[in-house]
């Protein structure tokens, strides 16, 4: 811990991670291991917002390279969508339920 506190810079205050540890049922005192899961959620965070990102250029570059597209330089800032950050919390084990206002009309209707 003394080493990651030298290495990396908190994002995540101490009152959010206890916030979410008592929802969750869990009352740490000890300030060091606040630290410490606050940490392993800032890592496990930007592990997943690096693989979207990822799996956005890929798709975009995918998209580019397709013969019926229009422009190919047109596309060039980087938009991540839904399915982007749906394919990287799959790959760590979480799922994600879209709210059905963002998935747009149903096909019933």
């Amino acid at each position: 811990l003394a080493i990651a506190r030298a290495l990396w810079r908190w994002q995540i205050p101490a009152a959010v991670v206890n916030h979410h540890l008592r929802k969750a049922g869990c009352i740490m005192s000890d300030p060091d291991l606040v630290r410490i899961v606050a940490l392993a959620a800032q890592k496990l965070t930007c592990e997943i917002v690096r693989d979207a990102r990822a799996r956005t250029y890929g798709r975009q570059r995918e998209e580019r390279q397709q013969p019926d597209a229009i422009d190919p330089s047109a596309n060039k800032k980087p938009k991540l969508v839904t399915k982007d950050l749906e394919g990287s919390l799959a790959k760590f084990g979480i799922t994600s339920d879209v709210p059905p206002c963002l998935t747009g009309p149903s096909e019933g209707a």
